[in-house]
């Protein structure tokens, strides 16, 4: 057939018009979508594939052109490597469980560059790629866009986003060419074992990720911002991956819910990871099963070589970001396997503060223990004893990490 009949509704002050992309003749629905973006011509509108429909498969990559829409509401089976083509202020919106998308990919499902406000929300799909996906593997890969979000997504055996720059060395990238301003909300990834990231923002500032779940894969985020040294040469590389900041992930066997490198200003909170495998909650080689909130009682277990037995937990007070952490923890008289108990509740407690100060040359970390005065006198200078060696070796590995991170 050589039309459809279009239908209207209002949004806001636009009226948007609706093409049903079955009503054009064939048996590749990508086709049959391109005939229905076509259709919409420069009015803005929804290409929408309705309910119930079945045995739809996608040989070729449709096209969604700016101001337009895909609304996928039944399952369709999509080819290798074959997903939407979306341009600058376009986007895809699925209906959830009863319209699941069958992918095949081992990168984006949607590939974008230089792209522009583009969305995909309530997608559901599962990657049928039979081996394991190389990193990067998603829902989209966009190179050097601006204004991507990614919300409400329930996807198997692959991430949500990829984010990276058209750039083609690490030489060449400039605050232009940067991915930017990426919004990830509320969705969900089931690795299925496979090495694919929830999140990879790599080159990429200005990024907001809030109440993701990810579990069976490699990792929530993984973000990277360039070479920590060019030739051996140099340390003072510009760290590409900025402004980053992540509340409310939950992650669950996975090598790590968010780490990276070469980043700059990425803030972390409201991460709970569970049967992490690597880059885990750990803290001082304690292996924490709760983040630190002021307030609460953080606890985990202890990682150290012949301390795994012991139990650790600490009572958090202040955290103030770039300036103060404290918190006050319980003293046990031995830790051998024996005699530990990991009831608290009538242990005395001393005070911990991490505290940082400007100065001339840079920034200063103080750290101090207090109220040993109130420990008993046949375990005060025990206990002291212990916890000066503990520190000094503590504040060493500190020192260690901040070399290398520089």
């Amino acid at each position: 057939m050589t039309g459809a009949q279009t239908t209207s509704r209002l949004i806001g002050q636009s009226v948007m018009g609706t093409v049903n992309a079955l009503e054009y003749s064939g048996s590749d629905l990508g086709a049959q979508i391109t005939a229905a973006d076509k259709a919409l011509g420069g009015n803005c509108g929804t290409i929408e594939v309705p309910p119930n429909a079945t045995d739809l498969s996608v040989t070729t990559a449709p096209n969604i052109s700016s101001c337009h829409r895909l609304w996928l509401r039944s399952p369709a089976r999509w080819a290798f490597n074959i997903g939407p083509v979306l341009n600058s202020n376009s986007g895809v919106s699925g209906d959830g469980a009863g319209a699941l998308q069958t992918i095949n990919t081992n990168r984006g499902w949607i590939m974008g560059t230089n792209l522009s406000s583009v969305s995909i929300d309530n997608v559901w799909a599962t990657n049928t790629y039979a081996t394991p996906p190389v990193d990067g593997t998603a829902v989209i890969q966009c190179y050097s866009c601006n204004g991507v979000s990614v919300s409400k997504n329930h996807v198997l055996g692959a991430g949500i986003i990829f984010t990276g720059t058209t750039a083609s060395g690490y030489s060449y990238v400039n605050s232009a060419n940067l991915s930017q301003d990426i919004q990830i909300d509320n969705n969900f990834v089931d690795g299925q074992s496979k090495t694919v990231d929830l999140a990879d923002l790599t080159f990429t500032k200005y990024a907001r990720m809030t109440n993701n779940i990810v579990q069976d894969a490699q990792f929530g985020l993984q973000w990277w911002g360039g070479n920590a040294q060019t030739d051996g040469a140099s340390l003072n590389n510009t760290r590409w991956a900025q402004d980053i900041t992540v509340n409310g992930l939950r992650a669950y066997n996975v090598r790590s819910a968010a780490w990276g490198g070469m980043g700059q200003d990425i803030t972390v909170d409201e991460v709970v990871a569970n049967k992490c495998s690597d880059v885990c909650l750990e803290w001082f080689r304690v292996k924490l099963e709760e983040s630190f909130v002021p307030g609460q009682t953080t606890r985990g277990w202890i990682l150290h070589p012949g301390y795994e037995h012991v139990r650790w937990e600490a009572l958090i007070e202040k955290m103030e970001p770039e300036r103060l952490f404290s918190f006050n923890w319980p003293h046990a008289r031995a830790f051998d396997k024996g005699t530990f108990s990991p009831d608290y509740s009538e242990a005395p407690r001393t005070r911990v503060e991490f505290r940082l100060e400007e100065t001339a040359s840079g920034t200063l970390l103080v750290l101090s223990e207090s109220g040993f005065e109130t420990l008993p006198d046949d375990f005060r200078a025990e206990a002291f004893r212990r916890n000066e060696g503990g520190w000094i070796q503590q504040m060493k590995n500190i020192e260690n990490y901040v070399a290398r991170a520089l």
